[in-house]
């Protein structure tokens, strides 16, 4: 039961299942053997079950499958930037939200009917993947609906942090483009 709960949260991480793990991303469950690569990590691991605990777990060679040495901790970042299963609902809640957006161009009268066809049919399909828990690439285009609180880098720094600007001429030029 343990192994399926942790194939399913790595799902919902942006991991890929596979048959045999070969890429950043990419986890393989065989019997009571758990394979993950994610990212920031420079070999896979291999966690190895015995019924809910873990037996043994090491990294091991992508290319011959076979564990390099021992290992205690592990640490999996998410494959994604961006994770339909953060959205309000998860992956069917966004799904829903899509289903809604394209009913309601479809219900607009307005010019430019073709170009909204298109949208609303790509609309649909997300939609659909969603549902079956298969759209992973182009996830960037839903980010507002996915994370609606705009965040950046500097909430994440303490209120008294002092932050210094090294090339105040280039940042000037950025910040009058922006």
């Amino acid at each position: 039961a343990e192994i399926r709960v942790l194939s399913e949260q790595l799902l919902s991480m942006g991991y890929s299942r596979c048959q045999q793990v070969e890429g950043m991303g990419q986890f393989a469950v065989r019997g009571g053997i758990l394979d993950v690569f994610g990212p920031g990590m420079e070999q896979p691991v291999r966690v190895e079950f015995f019924g809910d605990e873990i037996d043994a777990m090491g990294v091991f060679d992508v290319q011959t499958q076979r564990r390099v040495k021992n290992t205690t901790r592990v640490i999996l970042l998410p494959a994604m930037e961006i994770l339909p299963s953060a959205a309000e609902g998860g992956e069917d809640g966004l799904a829903v939200r899509l289903e809604k957006l394209a009913a309601s161009l479809a219900k607009r009268k307005e010019n430019g009917k073709e170009d909204r066809g298109a949208l609303i049919a790509s609309l649909k399909e997300d939609a659909q993947r969603l549902h079956e828990k298969a759209l992973r690439d182009g996830m960037d285009r839903y980010a507002a609906a996915i994370y609606p609180d705009l965040t950046t880098p500097l909430d994440y720094l303490d209120p008294g942090t002092c932050v210094a600007v090294c090339d105040c001429a280039r940042v000037m030029e950025r910040t009058k483009n922006v």
